[in-house]
């Protein structure tokens, strides 16, 4: 079976602190919303869908269509705007092929977001594998998409590492099955990762 690495997007490839909080408090608010409070975010809604966010919040049907959208809008821009070529990870992903590791992307993002994240990292020619929140039936902190990126890389839970810095992305690595790398942010991922190739042989 192949060795695997599956890395989340936003909060491990590079830092998005805020851009949900406050792409979403935008479109929450241009909707005639309230904002959800910082402790909210980081207590209850961080690395969920935005979706699920507004089904917690009692916002269903043609305004959360409409939220969504504006939402999903003030993300790619904010992507456009602060997400950049990532020499880095360009390297560490470049290493991990070398060793001969598969490489994999999930995260609960839509697919237009984690494209467009990637290919302005420097890392969409280096995946093997890349899936998001509406490939799925169940995104996280269901392990779906987690399995996924196993079976379609050819490895097992057993040979598979994920790298996750949200509560709820943990959750759903650790319902996978596979080995959970916890990183705090972006500056964590390199050593976490080269520490694991140099023992996972």
């Amino acid at each position: 079976m192949n060795k695997l690495f599956v890395f989340d997007l936003d909060g491990v490839l590079f830092e998005s602190r805020d851009m949900h909080f406050d792409t979403l408090n935008g479109a929450l608010v241009d909707a005639g919303f309230n904002p959800i409070s910082r402790e909210d975010h980081e207590k209850l809604f961080n690395g969920l869908p935005t979706a699920t966010k507004l089904n917690m919040l009692g916002i269903m049907g043609y305004e959360a269509d409409e939220i969504k959208h504006e939402k999903q809008a003030r993300t790619l821009g904010w992507v456009h705007r602060n997400v950049h070529r990532d020499e880095g990870l360009v390297k560490l992903f470049m290493d991990l092929h070398d060793a001969g590791w598969r490489v994999a992307v999930a995260t609960n993002a839509l697919t237009m977001t984690v494209t467009r994240a990637l290919q302005l990292l420097g890392l969409w020619p280096l995946c093997d594998f890349v899936t998001a929140g509406d490939r799925v039936e169940n995104p996280k902190p269901n392990p779906e998409m987690y399995l996924r990126c196993m079976s379609e890389c050819g490895a097992t839970p057993a040979t598979t590492w994920i790298v996750e810095d949200s509560p709820v992305g943990v959750e759903a690595a650790i319902a996978s099955g596979a080995s959970v790398v916890h990183v705090s942010g972006p500056s964590d991922v390199d050593a976490a990762v080269r520490t694991i190739m140099t023992v996972a042989v």
